[in-house]
């Protein structure tokens, strides 16, 4: 089964999001990379127990800021200590993974040392990874744009794919994850491929193929194909037909962290059961009811269009007893 888990908001304390988590019944949060560097091992503790109480897990947690393949070695030293930090108060927390970028590059020429000095970063993390009992998830990082055309073949919209500007992320397709992973070969190590990243520069589900049995997770977001938007899923152009197809061809059971906030202001409770039904709808089992096929429901075919409300722009939902956007509730029949 796939467990969707929401994020917690940087712009919000931890006991804040708590609060809320708590009013809408969400179960499963990963913590943000902005958290933890702030507080102090027994503020961690602390939350972690209040979490607990509340029945709510956390599951995973994003590293903070840095750049682990940086050339300057103090920066790269500066970025670990950093790391290690985050790693192990997650450790605290409970939580399995934590999810981390590769860097970034200034120049086509610094490709080779950059990825040099990731190997040796991820070496020293994997180090307190084991000792904390959380994996490490790598992930594609999102280009930093360009003005080459498309490929021929390519969906009109992404304008950028194929094309790396520099400066510019070090690790930018699932490919060049995969190759890291592989030749540091340690369970430890996973990956974790980022949807909307995936979608600026290729097909995602080509992406997901190659990772294959090395993905430990995944960031759920959308864009429109040429920028890093974090839109809520599925409001965008990620392909997420070719990601249900790749998940269920790489047999992947685990948690898809949605990063985004609510598109519009809905709650995160409403945000979830979209994110649900866009994953019960491309068949992979998330436990829920929840689908956007009312055109199914409607006509009796079976018809996969989503019918969006003119009014206030949401998809409607059906849990097999009535329709609902955000401004309506409706039964069928």
């Amino acid at each position: 089964m796939v467990e969707v888990v929401l994020p917690t908001y940087g712009e919000m304390s931890l006991e804040e999001n708590l609060k809320i988590f708590v009013e809408e019944g969400i179960s499963k949060v990963f913590i943000s990379g902005d958290h933890l560097p702030s507080l102090e091992e027994g503020e961690v503790s602390r939350i972690a127990e209040e979490y607990r109480q509340a029945g709510i897990r956390i599951c995973a947690g994003h590293s903070p800021g840095g750049n682990l393949s940086s050339l300057n070695e103090e920066e790269r030293k500066e970025t670990i200590v950093k790391a290690i930090d985050v790693l192990h108060k997650l450790g605290l927390m409970g939580a399995e993974i934590m999810v981390f970028h590769g860097g970034k590059v200034e120049e086509e020429g610094q490709i080779d040392r950059a990825r040099d000095a990731l190997l040796r970063s991820i070496s020293e993390l994997l180090k307190v990874a084991e000792r904390e009992k959380v994996k490490l998830a790598l992930e594609n990082d999102s280009l930093s744009g360009g003005r080459k055309p498309a490929q021929r073949g390519m969906r009109p919209w992404r304008r950028f794919s194929g094309y790396r500007e520099f400066p510019g992320p070090l690790l930018p397709r699932g490919e060049d994850v995969k190759e890291v992973i592989d030749e540091v070969d340690s369970p430890w190590l996973g990956a974790c491929f980022d949807t909307g990243h995936g979608n600026i520069y290729s097909e995602v589900r080509e992406q997901i193929e190659a990772l294959g049995n090395r993905l430990l997770t995944f960031h759920m977001q959308d864009n429109e194909g040429r920028a890093d938007q974090h839109m809520q899923p599925p409001y965008g152009t990620v392909d997420w037909e070719g990601f249900g197809k790749a998940l269920r061809s790489v047999g992947f059971e685990g948690q898809v962290l949605v990063e985004s906030g609510p598109r519009g202001d809905v709650s995160f409770s409403r945000m979830l059961q979209e994110c649900n039904a866009l994953l019960n709808d491309i068949g992979l089992e998330t436990g829920t009811a929840f689908t956007f096929r009312v055109l199914k429901f409607l006509t009796g075919q079976n018809m996969d269009a989503r019918i969006e409300c003119p009014c206030c722009g949401r998809f409607v939902l059906y849990d097999g007893r009535e329709c609902s956007c955000v401004c309506k509730r409706w039964t069928i029949g």
